[in-house]
């Protein structure tokens, strides 16, 4: 921990304290492990309950403004969030309680027996659908009214990609004639997931961002939260690139997600659903390889690289499954290649 967080934190923490939210007494600062973001978290020890802090850029629209505009929303929702204790934007402050370190991740680590994962996943569905349910337009001064899954943002993710992942990691010149293909047939596929009505997604729904406390799932990370394709939470969750589902169990799931999409005339029929559930998945995939990509290039971060492989293997599944050809052979080429 460097020494002007250390000072800004105690300042910080001392002006909770005054408030009453915070009960005084000793405690000792202890940095954790960061995210992809600029933000930086302390866990606070030593006091009657343990606590969080997080700091980012001194703001009012920045990413703690959106948290606690997407925190509001959800939490009015019924949806389980944190309990913030005290914030101030001015400061990039944020004091909230401590959900301890049993992520979702973590937990199916320990499970007995497939039924047990079955029933997480499904409590989680439930979460899921309420999440994608909320009527966004009842929020119009909101940030998730600000940006949408729209083809410019799919079509901004697919170029991040090409950037991150093919060009300054694999080393590709953007010359090749296979990049600018590989970005067409990806405006192709954009163009169709961008078509279909919007719902509240989350934007990162999976198993690093869902803790444990109290035999209860509580959803952090959710202050991206944006209307989009209503796959696109149910495919970070189910394709996850850190857990890998028993392939019953997520044939089970997928199936009763798209029925009920069904039956909200979300899709025609089931062959409509599966196709847009692969074509989703191959979006978010080569998302989360491209910011795989970012991280060890822009930080020298190699945690994430282990899931590069899974990855490309499941966009070659999908993109046999879906038929495109062109842009399967091209981009599967390079990354073997690498």
């Amino acid at each position: 921990m460097n020494e002007s967080d250390g000072a800004r934190i105690r300042e910080l923490v001392q002006n909770t304290i005054k408030t009453g939210r915070l009960p005084s007494g000793d405690y000792e600062i202890v940095k954790m492990a960061g995210d992809a973001s600029s933000r930086r978290y302390y866990r606070l020890k030593g006091l009657e309950n343990k606590f969080i802090v997080c700091l980012d850029k001194p703001n009012q629209e920045g990413s703690l403004s959106s948290f606690l505009d997407v925190h509001s929303i959800l939490s009015q929702s019924g949806i389980e969030v944190p309990r913030v204790i005290d914030s101030d934007l001015s400061r990039g402050y944020l004091l909230e309680e401590d959900l301890g370190e049993v992520t979702l991740l973590s937990k199916l680590a320990t499970l007995d027996k497939l039924d047990d994962e079955m029933i997480y996943y499904e409590k989680l569905i439930d979460v899921l659908k309420r999440i994608n349910t909320i009527p966004v337009a009842q929020f119009p001064n909101s940030c998730i009214n600000k940006y949408s899954f729209d083809q410019e943002k799919f079509d901004w993710e697919s170029k991040f990609s090409i950037d991150n992942l093919l060009v300054k990691m694999m080393h590709f010149s953007p010359e090749d004639k296979r990049i600018p293909s590989i970005f067409s047939e990806f405006q192709k596929i954009n163009k169709l997931l961008a078509a279909k009505p919007k719902v509240l997604c989350h934007r990162d729904f999976h198993s690093r961002n869902i803790m444990l406390k109290d035999n209860k799932f509580v959803i952090i990370d959710f202050q991206d939260a944006r209307p989009g394709m209503a796959l696109y939470d149910l495919v970070s969750l189910l394709e996850d690139c850190y857990y890998t589902i028993n392939r019953e169990n997520k044939d089970k799931l997928i199936a009763s997600f798209g029925e009920w999409l069904v039956s909200k005339k979300y899709f025609n029929d089931m062959d409509e659903y599966h196709h847009y559930y692969s074509l989703m998945c191959i979006q978010r995939t080569f998302k989360a390889l491209g910011s795989f990509g970012y991280i060890f290039v822009n930080k020298g971060d190699e945690r994430y690289l282990k899931y590069i492989h899974s990855g490309i293997e499941k966009l070659k599944f999908h993109l046999y499954k879906t038929g495109y050809q062109e842009l399967r052979k091209n981009l599967i080429s390079i990354l073997y290649e690498h």
